[in-house]
C-alpha cells in the first residue's frame, strides 16, 4: 500500500503540479522526516505498552504475595474490646506495642478501666511511651489499683511522666513490687532540680543491674529501659547490660545505646549482630547514629574474619541511613568475592535508591560487575554441560548448582535495576518467573530496547527459553578466555573460587565423587572464616578417607 500510494503521489506530482525530480526530492525528504518522527514516538509508546504489561503482572504476584491488612489497628483494637477472652486483647496490644502504631493510643486508653489486671497493666506500659499529658490522671487513679502489677506500672509511668516523691507514694498507698520502688527513686533523685542526687541514683541503678537473685531479671530489665532516661553518665552500666543472660534485657539496653547514640558502645552493638533473636533491634538502633560511624561499619563490610551474617546485616544499616556517605560505602564494596554479600549489597542499594533517588551511584563500577555477574553466569553453564551425566545421578549436587544460577540471575538484575532505575527492569526479572509466554516474551523485548548494546548482547541469550544450552555454551567459550574441558575441570574450578558458596558446591562435589587428586583443594578450605565451606569440607574429605560423613 505505502508502495502503491507513493507511486500515485510521483504520478499526480509530476504530472498536474509539474515538479521536477529534485523537487520531488525535497517533498519526499520533507515526508521521510515525518515518517522518522512517527517511528520515534511509536518505539517510545512501545516500551511505555511492555512496561504497563509487565507492571500489571508484577503488581498481580506482589499482592497475591503480601499480607493484607483489612482494617485500621484502631479498628481492630476495638474489634477485640468485646472479646471474652483477655488473651486476645493481650495479644493485639503486643502487636501495637511493636509496630508502634501512635494511632492506637485513643483506643488502648479505654483498656485502663479493663477488668483483667494484665490487660490493664500492658495498657499503661504501652502508653508509657505517649507523651499525651491528659492521661497522666487516668493513670494516677491506678496507683490505688488493688492488684499489685498494675500499681507498680502506674508507679513508674508517673515517675517518668510526672515530677513526684515515689517515697511518699509508696507511704501513703502501700505495697509495690522492689524493682519499681527503686526505678522510681532513681528516676526522682536522676531528675533536675534541688533534689537532683546523681551518686546515689547510679549506686541504686548499680545495685539493679548487678542483681542476680530471683527477681533480678526484671529488675535489671527496669534498669536498661531506665537509662535513656537518665542523664549521660552511666556508659558502664549500659555496657554491662548489653552483655546479659537475659535476652529481653539486651534488647532494652540496646534500644537505650541507640536512644543516647552512645558512639563508644557501636562496637558491642556490632557484636549483638551475630545473634539472630537481637539483629532487628542492633539494625535499628545503629541506623540512628548516621554517618558518625560509617568508617566503623565501612571497616566492618569489608572485613572477611567478621561473619558473613553480620556482614549482611551491616549492608541493611546502611541503606537504613539513606545518606551519600551510606551509599558510598556500599558501592565500595560491591566487587566483593562472596555472592551472598553481593547480592545483599546489590539489594541495599536499590532499597537506597528507591527511597532517595537523588543519591548517586558510580555507573562505571556498575557497569563493570554487570559485566562480571554476566561473564559467571556463563561460567556456570560452561559447568552445567559438563556436569550434566554427573547431576544426573546426583540430584541434591543439581539443586545447588541450579540455585546459585538463579541467585546469579537475581544479581544481574538487581545491578540492571540501579543502573536503569527509570525503565523498571525489576519487573521485567518478575515478568521472566512467569508461565506465561506474552508476558517472558514482554519482558525479553524490554531489555532488548532500554539495554546498551553490547549488555543486550550477553544477557538476552542468557534468558530467553528459545536458546539453547549448547548454543549458550558455545557463546560462553567465546566470552570466557578459558574453557572447560572436563566435569573434574569444571570441580576444580569450583573449589578454587574465592566464592565460598561457589567453593562449598565445589567441595561437596569432590567427595561426592571421590577427586581425591583435589584434596588439597579441601585442606584449604578447612580453615576457611565461612562456616558452611568449612563443614562442607569437612564432610568431603570423610568421603575421600572412606568414612560415611555424619549428617550435616
Amino acid at each position: 500500500m505505502g508502495d502503491g500510494f507513493a507511486g500515485v503521489l510521483v504520478l499526480l506530482l509530476a504530472t498536474y503540479l509539474g515538479l521536477t525530480a529534485r523537487q520531488l526530492s525535497w517533498f519526499a525528504v520533507l515526508l521521510v522526516s515525518g515518517w522518522i518522527a512517527v517511528v520515534l514516538v511509536a518505539r517510545q509508546q512501545y516500551v511505555v505498552a511492555l512496561k504497563d504489561s509487565i507492571n500489571e503482572h508484577r503488581f498481580d504476584v506482589e499482592h497475591a504475595a503480601a499480607p493484607v491488612l483489612d482494617r485500621s489497628t484502631a479498628e481492630l483494637l476495638a474489634a477485640n474490646l468485646s472479646a471474652s477472652d483477655p488473651k486476645e486483647i493481650l495479644y493485639a496490644l503486643s502487636l501495637f506495642e511493636v509496630e508502634g502504631q501512635r494511632a492506637a493510643y485513643p483506643a488502648i486508653r479505654g483498656l485502663l478501666t479493663h477488668p483483667a489486671p494484665e490487660v490493664r497493666q500492658k495498657a499503661i506500659g504501652i502508653l508509657s511511651a505517649s507523651t499525651d499529658k491528659s492521661l497522666v490522671p487516668d493513670v494516677k487513679r491506678l496507683l490505688k489499683d488493688p492488684e499489685l502489677s498494675v500499681r507498680t506500672a502506674a508507679l513508674l509511668y508517673m515517675t517518668h511522666h510526672e515530677p513526684i516523691d515515689p517515697l511518699a507514694v509508696i507511704e501513703g498507698l502501700g505495697d509495690f513490687d522492689d524493682f519499681s520502688v527503686r526505678s522510681a527513686v532513681v528516676s526522682f533523685l536522676a531528675g533536675p532540680g534541688e533534689t537532683q542526687d546523681l551518686d546515689t541514683a547510679g549506686k541504686i541503678l548499680e545495685g539493679m543491674v548487678n542483681q542476680e537473685e530471683a527477681g533480678g531479671e526484671r529488675a535489671r530489665l527496669e534498669a536498661a529501659r531506665l537509662l535513656r532516661e537518665l542523664p549521660d553518665r552511666f556508659d558502664p552500666l549500659l555496657s554491662k547490660l548489653l552483655t546479659d543472660p537475659d535476652t529481653q534485657v539486651v534488647r532494652e539496653a540496646i534500644v537505650s545505646v541507640g536512644k543516647l547514640h552512645k558512639r563508644r558502645l557501636v562496637p558491642d552493638l556490632l557484636d549483638c549482630l551475630a545473634r539472630p533473636e537481637l539483629a532487628a533491634g542492633t539494625v535499628q538502633a545503629l541506623s540512628s547514629f548516621g554517618d558518625s560511624i560509617v568508617g566503623t561499619l565501612r571497616d566492618h563490610l569489608g572485613d572477611p574474619a567478621v561473619p558473613i551474617e553480620v556482614r549482611q546485616q551491616v549492608t541493611v544499616i546502611l541503606a537504613n541511613m539513606g545518606t551519600q556517605l551510606a551509599c558510598d560505602a556500599l558501592v565500595e564494596h560491591l566487587l566483593v568475592a562472596d555472592s551472598r554479600l553481593r547480592l545483599r549489597t546489590v539489594s541495599a542499594l536499590n532499597t537506597l535508591h528507591r527511597l532517595h533517588p537523588q543519591l548517586e551511584c558510580e555507573a562505571e563500577i556498575l557497569e563493570m560487575l554487570l559485566s562480571a555477574e554476566i561473564l559467571g553466569h556463563y561460567r556456570s553453564y560452561q559447568i552445567l554441560e559438563t556436569w550434566e551425566t554427573m547431576l544426573r545421578s546426583y540430584e541434591p549436587l543439581a539443586g545447588a548448582l541450579s540455585e546459585t544460577m538463579k541467585l546469579e540471575v537475581e544479581r544481574i538484575f538487581g545491578v540492571l535495576d540501579l543502573l536503569y532505575p527509570r525503565d523498571d527492569v525489576s519487573s521485567a526479572y518478575v515478568a521472566l518467573q512467569s508461565k506465561s509466554m506474552i508476558l517472558h516474551d514482554n519482558a525479553l523485548e524490554l531489555l532488548d530496547n532500554v539495554l546498551k548494546t553490547e549488555f543486550r548482547k550477553m544477557l538476552v541469550p542468557l534468558l530467553d527459553t528459545k536458546v539453547s544450552l549448547a548454543e549458550r555454551v558455545t557463546i560462553a567459550n567465546r566470552l570466557v578466555p578459558a574453557r572447560i574441558e572436563s566435569s573434574q575441570q569444571g570441580i576444580a574450578v569450583l573449589v578454587a573460587s574465592n566464592d565460598p558458596w561457589l567453593r562449598s558446591c565445589g567441595a561437596c562435589a569432590v567427595g561426592i565423587f571421590g577427586l581425591k587428586s583435589l584434596e588439597h583443594e579441601l585442606n584449604r578450605c578447612l580453615d576457611h572464616p565461612d562456616r558452611v565451606l568449612r563443614e562442607t569440607a569437612r564432610q568431603a574429605k570423610l568421603r575421600l578417607q572412606g568414612s560415611k560423613a555424619p549428617a550435616a
